[in-house]
């Protein structure tokens, strides 16, 4: 064991070197050549191989009390893969990488941690038959209330792993008419970082849909199906049982603005209980003009309320949202992904760049270029993972926003999300903790070009996540400040050197305990 580490230091080490070299025979030609990621061949495939080399030091390693902290050196080494294919029918889009955990002290076990997303879409032309999938990567804490560490640990994580294949039939049975079916299976696998961490069971989730609509030119329908299941390892019967049959009637009122009521019938199946009842609601779809949309549904279903409303204004300098939902979800559904969403840059950025660019294709490889120019992270918002088998009822609202100048862009995200089983008086220890959480939050992100070569970036976080056992009756509450620091400066085109400091600070309160972690870093990127 002693020796394999001994190996992989010498060799990270070279490696970083061996970058550095890279970078410093590149620098008169970075001097003139403004850096930007590589530009797809007229093929339209650009897939471009990464390699990331950080070392950093942490006062509080393993993330314990103030009275308990251990520091660290940390070292990473981050090879990679960044994938862009853009044809007629077919897109592959996303980056993955893997990076080598060391921890000189030994604080914690080294790993090998997974992280990133790749998604594809495909038809195939005439056939109306097309195939959506993903697969994507990421490290959680074990805990909803669980501080989060300045960088990337092995401290009290799992690493979820969640793939998601639909294959689909759309096609057009006239100018207004269009039929669609979809199968849907989606799986997540965790694995635990940390010895001592119970495992998890693979969690999946089955769905098949078909829906057939007609856009109102005065009237117009839309009649849909669906069906889901979501399965855990271990479990003798399902988590969750869904069936849905609905019909909306769909009246354009303005060119600008269709309403329409909608009414079904559904069954659910929970492992103790069955619902079944009549669904009753209404949608609209009001888009005054081509930067500003609003989408609303509001629907009585055996839960209550039910509902999705998506507000968003854009200019080619300021892009917001306001989003709203309140939906049935499980640990493994496509649209939970086990992270509260706040804010997608590339949605913000695509919005931003919509008037600019109108082709699609182009402006997707315009908001990568910009997020690596500008070393923008993917996302904002609430990344606490709520582990439980109980199927959740969750209500989230969250505000988004980006300003985009010439050389400074400002991100910001803020919102809550609220989340109870659905079924409360049938909750089992063995699917999970079972109780009432929520997370507030506010993200900001501030990036500024110093120079054509080199970015400023600094942000700050600010989140309070509470936690109400309704098996036990205990209340956990997490108050949260975060602060990042981060100077990049590229060395070539293809080469930039990072480097900056991060400060966390959580405060349990009830307990008192606190949690404080200062840590500072500096790494090398390079793309091929």
């Amino acid at each position: 064991m002693a020796t394999t580490l001994r190996d992989f230091r010498r060799s990270a080490t070279a490696l970083g070197l061996g970058l550095m070299a890279l970078g410093q025979d590149g620098l008169a030609q970075a001097q003139q050549v403004p850096p930007q990621a590589p530009a797809l061949p007229t093929s339209g495939v650009a897939v471009t191989p990464t390699l990331s080399a950080q070392v950093s030091h942490s006062d509080n390693a393993t993330l314990a009390s103030n009275s308990a902290r251990q520091s660290d050196t940390i070292l990473s080494l981050s090879p990679g893969l960044s994938v862009q294919y853009l044809g007629p029918t077919t897109s592959v889009r996303g980056q993955m990488q893997v990076s080598a955990v060391t921890y000189l002290q030994n604080t914690q076990a080294d790993r090998v941690l997974p992280n990133g997303r790749l998604a594809l879409h495909s038809e195939w032309a005439r056939q109306g038959l097309g195939l959506d999938a993903s697969v994507s990567a990421d490290q959680v804490r074990s805990q909803f209330t669980s501080a989060s560490s300045s960088g990337t640990t092995t401290a009290d994580t799992y690493t979820n792993t969640r793939v998601h294949v639909s294959p689909f039939l759309e096609r057009e049975l006239d100018p207004q008419t269009r039929v669609r079916a979809r199968l849907e299976r989606s799986q997540v696998h965790s694995n635990a970082n940390s010895s001592g961490l119970a495992s998890r069971p693979n969690t999946s989730v089955n769905g098949a849909s078909v829906a057939l609509t007609r856009q109102p030119t005065r009237l117009g329908y839309a009649l849909e199906a669906n069906y889901q299941d979501t399965q855990a390892d271990g479990q003798a019967q399902s988590l969750y049982t869904q069936r849905l049959v609905k019909g909306t009637l769909l009246y354009a009122v303005t060119p600008e603005l269709d309403l329409g009521p909608v009414l079904g019938r559904e069954s659910t199946d929970l492992p103790q209980q069955h619902f079944s009842g009549t669904v009753k609601g209404a949608q609209a779809d009001w888009h005054p003009n081509e930067r500003t949309r609003l989408k609303a549904l509001v629907e009585d279903r055996f839960f209550g309320m039910g509902w999705s409303g998506d507000l968003s204004y854009r200019t080619s300098k300021v892009a917001w949202g306001l989003t709203s939902t309140r939906q049935v979800e499980s640990y493994a559904s496509p649209t939970a992904s086990g992270l509260a969403a706040g804010g997608s840059t590339q949605v913000l950025l695509d919005a931003l760049l919509t008037s600019r660019i109108p082709n699609e294709a182009e402006r997707a490889k315009a908001v990568n270029d910009l997020m690596v120019q500008r070393n923008l992270p993917s996302q904002l918002g609430s990344t606490r993972d709520l582990y439980d088998l109980n199927v959740q009822l969750r209500q989230n609202i969250a505000a988004r926003a980006a300003l985009m100048g010439v050389r400074s862009t400002v991100l910001l995200t803020a919102g809550q999300l609220r989340s109870q089983p659905l079924d409360p008086n049938a909750l089992t220890t063995v699917l999970g903790s079972g109780g009432r959480t929520r997370d507030r939050y506010v993200d900001t992100q501030l990036n500024h070009r110093v120079t054509p070569l080199s970015t400023l970036s600094a942000g700050l976080r600010f989140s309070r996540a509470e936690s109400i056992s309704l098996l036990t009756g205990t209340t956990t509450s997490t108050r949260e400040l975060g602060l990042r620091l981060t100077m990049s400066a590229w060395m070539s085109p293809r080469s930039q050197v990072v480097g900056g400091l991060r400060h966390m600070r959580a405060v349990y309160e009830g307990s008192g305990g606190t949690i404080t972690e200062n840590m500072v870093f500096a790494g090398l990127e390079h793309r091929f």
